[in-house]
């Protein structure tokens, strides 16, 4: 749980499954969020009633990322949360995730500055050799620097 955090740093979770939860109480802030997912995953929901803004400062590459290590991990937002993320190259990606996409969002939360994206690279023989997710900033055609997830206007929940 975070109540009213401000301090930085960065939440590193490694290899908790699928089941761990972030809750947010009041206005919260990090530095980042690091998900590691050998094997296990290493998901993380957040929930709660309040805010979380990561890497408002832009200091760091990556606001949200997930070190899926060919596993199911991802990032989950509840609908009751509002999360902005932001990133000097973007505010979230994902490596390696054996999911069709890597962030997903409860309605009725939307998610502005981009649309959800996946890249992969292969050698010669066919064989990928990496693949990331993340979101994509329609206008440029860059990965997304700045995302929002909130209940649209006028919108309740």
């Amino acid at each position: 749980t975070l109540s009213n955090y401000n301090g930085g740093g960065v939440l590193n979770v490694n290899l908790m499954g699928n089941g761990f939860k972030l809750n947010l109480i009041g206005s919260n802030s990090l530095d980042g969020i690091l998900m590691w997912g050998f094997m296990y995953g290493g998901s993380v929901t957040i929930t709660g009633s309040g805010t979380l803004t990561v890497n408002r400062s832009m200091s760091r590459d990556y606001g949200i990322v997930l070190q899926c290590e060919n596993s199911q991990t991802c990032v989950m937002i509840d609908s009751s949360v509002t999360v902005d993320v932001y990133g000097s190259a973007a505010a979230i990606i994902a490596f390696d995730s054996q999911l069709d996409k890597a962030v997903y969002f409860l309605k009725p939360l939307v998610m502005t500055g981009g649309i959800r994206v996946s890249s992969t690279t292969t050698d010669e023989d066919g064989n990928v050799t990496d693949s990331y997710l993340s979101v994509l900033d329609v206008e440029t055609g860059q990965m997304a620097t700045h995302i929002t997830f909130s209940k649209p206007e006028g919108g309740n929940s």
